[in-house]
């Protein structure tokens, strides 16, 4: 997150999508959400999705996760100082 905002941005939200037949995710589903948004400092979404049988991820071989974030550039105050 620092070099994020050292580059002059700020993150508005993130999206996350895990992708595995098990373990279910629904029960983790907002504690995982919690605990993200507390690192990056915005809301997190996070949604378990299933490969319904097929390939690796649906023969219970692997997971994956795949993630987006919204950037937005940081605001500048008069004295050059970025503002949140």
């Amino acid at each position: 997150m620092q070099e994020v905002a050292a580059a002059g941005w700020r993150i508005t939200n993130v999206d996350c999508s895990v992708i595995a037949e098990r373990p279910k995710l629904a029960p983790y589903r907002d504690l995982i959400q919690e605990n993200l948004a507390g690192v990056v400092g915005a809301p997190v979404s996070v949604k378990g999705r299933r490969a319904e049988g097929l390939g690796a991820l649906g023969r219970c071989e692997g997971i994956a996760a795949m993630a987006s974030a919204l950037l937005v550039r940081a605001r500048v105050s008069n004295d050059t100082e970025a503002v949140a």
